[in-house]
């Protein structure tokens, strides 16, 4: 048996870091071997400013339509290709768009707080979550171009180091619970529906159905969108999330209550989507809106169509397992889950028992 000639690379100094770097070579006959059968990739160019590569001269849109997207945003969602799109908009409104080897960790700090000046959908400036959004995807793009490393094997190395900033801190705010009187509200108020304008759609029908499976399935907005009249056994009351309509990326089996069932006999239309919405995303939200100010719900005071699933978290938890929580709620992780409940009211009960001074009882 042939033993690999082990190679050692000297010291490099050539950044803020010192590193050791060894690896095993694999002999000649297969080098050339997995040379013929790798796709060729342009290699770096030294460090020194009259040797900066080629493919670091572009903008970032450009090395994001040249590299990045037909590269490491294969078989990804449409959505997760806007959403990028969104940020490299950003990027070119708030900088002078220099080419991707002048991108500097200072450039990237006063990106973010112009950004973070910019106003919001509902406020009058965007929030740390959105920042932290588009500032991520900034640097999935820059971490790509930069050098290989172990937790990095498949950068390109045009850059020879990568610009990075920590992100800004997020307040995480108390999650929005709808009480079940306010629902009831709401539910009621489904007769002012004005949309969806659809043939053989009731709009009342349709919005008291959406809230019914948003809440008892507690599924997104993209998987109410998607879901059709095949994905449902009305037979045996269940319903099949496919895996490529919403962010989750897995197929999930979902029960459908009896309650449940039955508003969606009243809007069966035997093929296509379960809710068929010819309109845009921003008049499912203004129509959300309206059904609550029609309930009586202050602006201030009303709710996004998320918090439908936070409500179903919150009331899920009173009874519901933590592993059986986050299968329901179609999280990763059982940390994501515990962010959708609010304080139940176990924990009113729970610090309502506590023992007491005989004197604070007086």
């Amino acid at each position: 048996m042939r033993i690999p000639a082990v190679s050692y690379a000297l010291w490099r100094v050539g950044s803020t870091e010192t590193s050791l770097t060894f690896f095993f070579a694999p002999p000649s006959h297969h080098r050339s071997a997995r040379r013929q059968s790798t796709p060729s990739r342009q290699e770096p160019t030294p460090s020194g400013p009259a040797n900066v590569h080629s493919a670091a001269k572009l903008t970032l849109r450009e090395w994001f339509a040249t590299y990045y997207r037909p590269w490491f945003l294969v078989r990804r969602k449409a959505n997760t290709i806007a959403e990028y799109g969104y940020t490299l908009a950003r990027w070119e409104r708030l900088t002078s768009n220099p080419p991707l080897h002048k991108i500097t960790g200072e450039l990237l700090m006063a990106w973010r707080a112009r950004l973070c000046e910019t106003p919001g959908n509902h406020a009058p400036q965007i929030s740390a979550a959105t920042a932290n959004k588009h500032l991520c995807a900034l640097l999935a793009i820059l971490t790509k171009a930069g050098p290989p490393g172990l937790r990095n094997r498949d950068a390109l190395g045009h850059l020879n180091r990568i610009p990075w900033i920590a992100p800004l801190r997020e307040l995480e705010p108390t999650p929005r619970h709808i009480e079940i009187e306010q629902l009831e509200r709401i539910y009621k108020a489904c007769a002012q529906a004005l949309h969806p304008i659809a043939q053989a759609v009731n709009p009342e029908h349709w919005w008291q159905a959406w809230i019914l499976i948003a809440y008892t399935c507690a599924l997104r907005r993209g998987a109410l969108l998607g879901i059709t009249w095949e994905n449902a056994n009305l037979a045996k009351r269940t319903l099949t999330i496919p895996a490529n309509i919403d962010k989750t990326g897995r197929q999930r089996l979902k029960p459908i209550t009896p309650e449940a069932l039955r508003h969606l006999l009243r809007i069966q239309t035997g093929s296509g989507p379960i809710f068929p919405w010819p309109h845009s995303a921003s008049t499912l939200n203004r129509e959300w809106h309206h059904l609550q100010t029609a309930a009586g719900i202050p602006k201030p005071q009303q709710f996004t169509i998320h918090d439908l699933k936070r409500t179903a978290a919150t009331e899920a938890s009173a009874t519901a397992s933590p592993w059986t929580l986050q299968r329901f709620l179609d999280h990763a992780n059982i940390s994501t889950s515990l962010h959708y409940v609010a304080v139940p009211a176990e924990l009113r009960d729970l610090a309502e028992r506590l023992p007491l001074p005989p004197s604070a009882c007086a």
